[in-house]
């Protein structure tokens, strides 16, 4: 096939080095500069939390190696409670059940790098689509330079984003469910540098969490000594975004919050007023493709909140199915599109909601003593008996099962638990009587 791709981002990217694996003749179109060559962007989260379902993905394209030698490897997550006392939680019991902390710029410099090598792959950038004719299948793009150019192409695919130009070519004029949810917390981006003999300041080989009722930082280490802070918070009220319009602002809310970062307020002050406020989304959408001809991948149909660490995993987990959908169907893309989203959309609808209701375990739970019973209660578990409970976080980070099995067999051990633990309080009572 000849098979256009809009967005030359990790999903995009890694698309089209399956699809040109396989013999197929690519075009990749981006918006942006190339990112080997031009000074990178920090309109974005410069980090991103790789797990097992990305890795897979990229050791298909031959770059799980190049990759995680650019990570740091994050063993649990390190709680900052209010009073200055941290708290570690491993994320699990083998040395495989690790995160890694991979620089987004970083990330698409290795991909992109691939991608220009690729015999199979033509690559543009600074190329904004312009509009999508499904009638005639065609595609219009437009040039840094004002000019246009018009393409046709056996598969249009879109991986151009939680804002994607080509979801809206396929919803205009068309009977399908739609919906844009975002979340009233936006995020800021600040860092955290390193001591002056380049060691990290906090634990290296950690995701640092500071938990408070109305404000939340989650921060991602990177090579260097430095870490990635991202401060989430309301974007208007009394502890909003909205109500920092001073840098005595900015010294009071982490006076307030943050004491243990109050040694670096100076540097977190000045980057205040230079970063913008990112804004979260969920988006989802009955239309993930649109007859044999266009089809969505990654944010372009699911983007969602980030606080399962899921966002970039399952769009790069999304590469890999459809891939695996089309060669099964060589002779009918349009039953393999069909199967890419019967297959899939259930499993992202589930990844949404846990990526919501992990917002709410991030900012309110941590610190709770019951929460932290169960969930040692659940490693331990997980730990002694790995053939008869896997934790859920488990199973979503660590393993390929697919989320709505994951979220299945968990509903499944938490009704095995309970009646087990019902049957030991009878035996105990009886033997008491």
């Amino acid at each position: 096939m000849d098979i256009s791709i809009i967005g030359a981002g990790p999903s995009g990217a890694s698309f089209a080095l399956l699809m040109a694996d396989l013999g197929h003749k690519v075009k990749l179109y981006e918006k942006r500069d190339d990112p080997t060559v031009t000074v990178h962007s920090e309109s974005k989260s410069i980090n991103l939390g790789l797990s097992k379902r990305g890795i897979e993905t990229l050791r298909a394209v031959g770059l799980d190696e190049a990759v995680l030698e650019t990570s740091v490897t994050m063993k649990g997550r390190a709680i900052h409670g209010g009073d200055g006392a941290i708290h570690f939680q491993k994320y699990g019991k083998s040395s495989e059940e690790v995160l890694h902390s991979i620089d987004r710029n970083k990330l698409s410099e290795i991909l992109i790098g691939k991608v220009k090598q690729h015999q199979n792959i033509h690559v543009m950038f600074n190329v904004k689509l312009l509009e999508v004719d499904t009638g005639k299948r065609v595609l219009t793009l437009e040039k840094d330079d004002g000019s246009t150019i018009s393409e046709s192409c056996d598969l249009l695919v879109g991986a151009d984003g939680a804002f994607s130009a080509v979801r809206k070519s396929i919803l205009k004029g068309n009977s399908v469910d739609y919906s844009q949810e975002f979340l009233d917390w936006g995020y800021k981006e600040l860092t955290l540098k390193p001591s002056f003999d380049g060691s990290s300041k906090i634990i290296q080989e950690a995701l640092h969490v500071w938990p408070r009722d109305q404000l939340l930082i989650v921060s991602h280490p990177n090579q260097d000594g430095s870490h990635t802070l991202s401060l989430f918070m309301p974007l208007e009220g009394e502890q909003g975004f909205d109500s920092i319009k001073s840098e005595a602002d900015v010294q009071s809310l982490f006076a307030d919050y943050f004491k243990d970062l109050l040694p670096e307020i100076d540097e977190i002050t000045k980057e205040w007023f230079e970063k913008p406020v990112g804004k979260l989304v969920n988006i989802s959408t009955s239309a993930w493709y649109h007859e044999d001809w266009v089809v969505l991948i990654g944010d372009a149909c699911h983007a969602q909140y980030p606080f399962y660490g899921q966002g970039m995993n399952s769009s790069l987990e999304d590469c890999k199915l459809l891939t695996s959908c089309i060669e099964g169907n060589t002779h009918d893309i349009g039953a393999a599109l069909k199967q890419f989203k019967s297959v899939r959309k259930p499993q992202i609808d589930v990844l949404q909601s846990l990526s919501k209701a992990n917002f709410i375990e991030l900012k309110n739970k941590v610190n709770n003593r019951w929460f932290n019973f169960f969930k040692k209660t659940d490693y331990w578990l997980g730990y002694f008996a790995p053939q008869l409970w896997k934790p859920l976080y488990t199973m979503i980070a660590h393993t390929t099962i697919p989320y709505d099995q994951a979220i299945a067999m968990h509903k499944k051990q938490r009704v095995t638990a309970l009646s087990v633990a019902g049957v030991a309080l009878i035996a105990v009572a009886w033997v008491l009587i």
